[in-house]
């Protein structure tokens, strides 16, 4: 599926910065196609589905689900906002 979005593009501290006005996603780059390039890559990482619902496409077997299970592991992290 596709869809459309439109991003503004600002300069920050010597970087291109193309911002999504849709979603809260931005990206960096040395230019401006560049910001873009890589802001169209985050968009496309940040609409997929999370991994651990897509167990099925990647094991075929429960024993395979389980021991990629068994191999994750949780980290807590600190985000400061608004």
């Amino acid at each position: 599926m596709q869809s459309r979005f439109t991003a503004i593009i600002y300069e920050e501290e010597g970087w291109h910065i193309a911002q999504c006005l849709e979603l809260d996603v931005a990206s960096q780059g040395n230019d401006s196609a560049e910001s873009l390039q890589n802001l169209q890559e985050a968009l496309t990482l940040h609409m997929m589905a999370p991994r651990s619902t897509q167990l099925a496409e990647f094991c075929k077997t429960e024993e395979e689900a389980l021991q990629l299970i068994s191999n994750a592991r949780l980290a807590e992290i600190t985000v400061q906002h608004e």
